[in-house]
């Protein structure tokens, strides 16, 4: 799904921006399964915000007019008849949202500070020389990728600048906006990459059990083997599969039949490997989970059985 997006939250303190200062751009969710949640960390990495400092607010669907519109600033009850926004667990097309919506992302709270927010909306419009009502934000405005990145391309980028992910991912939620700014500006080449993989970069973050896999995938051991790359490569269309369903929880049934469905069957000797990994105290399938995400090492399937089991 597309939306129009238009952002009246600064990005350095969170709070609400004049209209002169609005920040528009059309956002893609390709996940049909995709949720208010998944939308909200979505828009948080676009325009650098906190996760937690915003509220969206439902403007129009395509094709409607300005009249028609239930603008935030002045009938956000109407705006709630339209499109729920209070279950952030809802798929987007349950609370209400089409294909072309117009949104608006305003400061948390919003309700409590419009008037002030109004007024200062006014005076900034009136102090203001010639400002557009809208900018392109600055990661589409650099323009230094023009091609979507693989999945390749970002495990590549994070192998080559994150020593640990797992590292990465506590600091990521704990303020997801610091570490964007930190990467943007520290490493341009990896923020590009990450913006044009939001959804599997997301996806990722949220899943301790995939970070750990990944981390042991790029940095604990030899990656240069064709076998190496096989396994490699299955887990990260594993990680872009569980971005497209929307799906960044622990492990279930259904996790384990689309590995095998991507290739994943076992062989004679991995059997044997699987086998012995049972002997631990877990079961087949956590087990067996667990082997083929850590490319098949015993060791790093079984410290992952230890730390993080797949839950099934």
């Amino acid at each position: 799904m597309k939306f129009t997006v238009t952002c009246l939250v600064s990005s350095v303190n969170s709070s609400l921006l004049a209209e002169s200062e609005a920040v528009t751009k059309e956002i893609t969710v390709a996940n049909p399964r995709a949720t208010v949640q998944n939308l909200r960390a979505t828009v948080a990495i676009q325009f650098r915000l906190k996760v937690v400092a915003f509220e969206f607010r439902f403007d129009r669907h395509e094709g409607a007019t300005e009249s028609d519109s239930a603008a935030p600033s002045s009938s956000p009850s109407a705006a709630s008849a339209v499109v729920d926004f209070g279950d952030e667990k809802k798929l987007l097309t349950e609370c209400g949202l089409q294909e072309g919506d117009h949104l608006t992302v305003v400061p948390k709270n919003y309700s409590s500070l419009s008037a002030a927010g109004a007024a200062a909306v006014t005076a900034s419009e009136a102090s203001s020389s010639e400002v557009p009502a809208t900018k392109r934000v600055r990661i589409e405005s650099r323009g230094e990728v023009d091609a979507p990145a693989g999945q390749n391309d970002l495990f590549a980028a994070l192998r080559e600048v994150v020593p640990d992910l797992t590292v990465l991912r506590q600091e990521f939620l704990a303020n997801p906006q610091a570490v964007m700014e930190r990467i943007e500006r520290n490493h341009p080449s990896l923020f590009q990459v990450i913006v044009q993989n939001q959804e599997t970069f997301v996806t990722l973050m949220n899943n301790e059990q995939l970070t750990k896999a990944a981390q042991s995938m790029l940095h604990g051991g030899t990656m240069g083997g064709d076998e190496d790359e096989d396994e490699g490569g299955s887990l990260e269309c594993y990680i872009t599969s569980a971005a497209r369903s929307g799906d960044s929880g622990d492990f279930d049934a259904a996790d384990l039949a689309e590995l095998e469905a991507s290739g994943m069957h076992v062989e004679e000797e991995d059997e044997k490997k699987i086998q012995a990994l049972t002997e631990l105290g877990f079961t087949y399938e956590q087990c067996k989970v667990a082997f083929y995400l850590c490319h098949r090492s015993i060791d790093r399937a079984s410290n992952m059985l230890f730390e993080a089991p797949p839950e099934i």
